[in-house]
C-alpha cells in the first residue's frame, strides 16, 4: 500500500515532495521520473541543546566506568537494522585493529545473538559490547569517543546529527544522506562494504586532539542544522503551495 501511495504522489506533477537528503532526490529524479523542481530539499534537524551538556557528560563519565573503565577508546554504532546499516564490515574492520584499548559498543534493537557468534569468530568478544535497545543515548554519546556508521543506505541517519551535536567525530558513508550536510567536518567513505579503509579511517582518529578537532566542527555544523530553522523553511514551502493553488484557482 505504501508502495501505491507513493507511486500516485510521484506521478501527480501537482505534488510538491520533501527530501531529506540530496541522495533520496536524486533517485526520485532517475528512477521515479520526479521533476528537480517539485523537490523541497530540506535536512532533517536536531535539538544541540540536548547533547553535550556538563549533566549529559557527567552521565556518559559514569557510564564509561561503569561498563568499560579499562578502555582507551571507544566507538558507537547506534542503529537498528544492522545488516543493511554495516556492522559486519564494522566488525571486520575492527578485528584488523589488534589495539585491546579499542572497544565498540553497539546499541539498538536488533537481535545479537548471530553477530556474538561473528564477533566471537573474529576473536572480537572482549572489545565489542551490544548495549541493547536504550533511552539514554545522550548519555552514550558522552560516554563514547566516535560515532560509526558504515550504512549501506540510509535516506538521513538522524544519529548523525545527534553524534554531531554531542561534538562527536563521525565515520559514516556517501550511503547516509546526513553526511551531505556535515561536509568536511565528518569522515566520509565511499564504499560501505570495505573493511580495510573503515579500518583506516578509525586508525586515523587515535590522536585526541584529532578527534576533538573533528569533533568541535561536527557539532558547529548541527548547530546550523536547528528546528527553528527548519520549521521556518516548512512553513514558507507551505505559503508558497497555497500561494501557488490560489493563484491557479483563480485563473
Amino acid at each position: 500500500m505504501l508502495l501505491s501511495v507513493e507511486a500516485h504522489v510521484f506521478g501527480d506533477p501537482t505534488q510538491r515532495i520533501q527530501c531529506a537528503s540530496r541522495l533520496v532526490a536524486d533517485e526520485l529524479v532517475a528512477n521515479q521520473g520526479v521533476s528537480p523542481e517539485r523537490i523541497l530539499l530540506l535536512p532533517n534537524a536536531v535539538d544541540a541543546s540536548r547533547y553535550g551538556t556538563p549533566t549529559v557528560l557527567e552521565a556518559g563519565r559514569l557510564l564509561r566506568a561503569e561498563l568499560d573503565e579499562a578502555a582507551e577508546q571507544i566507538w558507537l554504532f547506534p542503529a537498528s537494522g544492522w545488516r543493511r546499516k554495516g556492522l559486519r564490515t564494522l566488525l571486520e574492520a575492527m578485528a584488523r585493529i589488534r589495539d585491546p584499548g579499542l572497544r565498540l559498543w553497539i546499541a539498538g534493537r536488533d537481535d545479537p545473538r548471530p553477530w556474538l557468534k561473528i564477533s566471537r569468530r573474529l576473536g572480537l568478544s572482549d572489545r565489542v559490547r551490544f548495549l541493547g535497545l536504550r533511552d539514554d543515548l545522550e548519555a552514550i554519546f558522552g560516554a563514547v569517543d566516535g560515532m560509526v556508521l558504515p550504512t549501506r543506505y540510509d535516506a538521513f541517519a538522524n544519529v548523525t546529527l545527534e553524534a554531531a551535536a554531542s561534538g562527536l567525530p563521525i565515520i559514516t558513508t556517501s550511503a547516509n544522506g546526513a553526511s551531505e550536510w556535515l561536509g568536511s567536518a565528518i569522515c566520509r567513505l565511499e564504499n560501505a562494504d570495505d573493511p580495510v579503509a573503515l579500518a583506516g579511517a578509525i586508525r586515523s582518529f587515535t590522536s585526541p586532539e584529532r578527534r576533538r578537532s573533528f569533533g568541535a566542527r561536527a557539532r558547529e555544523k548541527a548547530l546550523d542544522l536547528d528546528w527553528a530553522r527548519h520549521v521556518s523553511a516548512l512553513r514558507e514551502e507551505y505559503h508558497r503551495i497555497v500561494d501557488a493553488r490560489s493563484a491557479r484557482s483563480i485563473r
